[in-house]
């Protein structure tokens, strides 16, 4: 009943990323430079070592199509084992572990509900500014972060900036810091 795992090459910015000490990340980037597939390898990797027996992980996107892109990204590596329980209907992926993936779509927050939910990270694909940044900003003042590091290209600097203009209208204390993505030469 063991699986053997390989790490795929991730490129220094992706690592990075996935490797941080901050309790928060963000990550902000422009299409087409891999934020779907080292995320989705993260959450991949922490579902194969989960605290406890039936733990569950959840790959949450702005919407129902982009939820399902992912869904098949997984479904597509990890179906020929035969290892992996797949519900198509449900779009999750069950792991042999016992840890559930499953993929949700944000377009009604109130049903973004579970049991022994483990929600470690966000990832909002493609979605305009005007929607992720308040939504940053409302769940790094909602959780008391102390410090969160946004990590992107040089565009990105604006989207912290203007986050950490949001949380200080909040009356949090949250330092925002940045670090530039300059390893890949799509975000110079």
């Amino acid at each position: 009943n063991e699986i053997e795992i390989i790490r795929p090459k991730l490129v220094p910015y992706q690592e990075s990323i996935l490797t941080s000490k901050a309790r928060f990340t963000v990550t902000t980037a422009a299409t087409k430079i891999g934020k779907t597939f080292s995320h989705l390898w993260w959450l991949f990797e922490i579902s194969h070592n989960p605290p406890k027996a039936g733990a569950n992980y959840w790959w949450v996107a702005p919407v129902y199509s982009q939820a399902k892109i992912a869904f098949n990204r997984l479904k597509r590596v990890v179906a020929p084992s035969g290892k992996y329980k797949i519900n198509e209907s449900e779009l999750y992926i069950e792991t042999p572990k016992g840890s559930r993936i499953s993929f949700k779509s944000a377009e009604k927050p109130d049903n973004l509900y579970g049991e022994d939910v483990f929600v470690d990270d966000v990832v909002f694909d493609n979605s305009p500014s005007d929607i992720t940044k308040p939504q940053c900003a409302n769940m790094l003042h909602k959780h008391n972060v102390g410090t969160a590091v946004f990590e992107s290209n040089a565009a990105g600097t604006y989207y912290a900036r203007d986050v950490a203009t949001m949380l200080k209208e909040k009356g949090s204390r949250c330092n925002v810091k940045t670090k530039r993505t300059i390893s890949n030469k799509q975000t110079r």
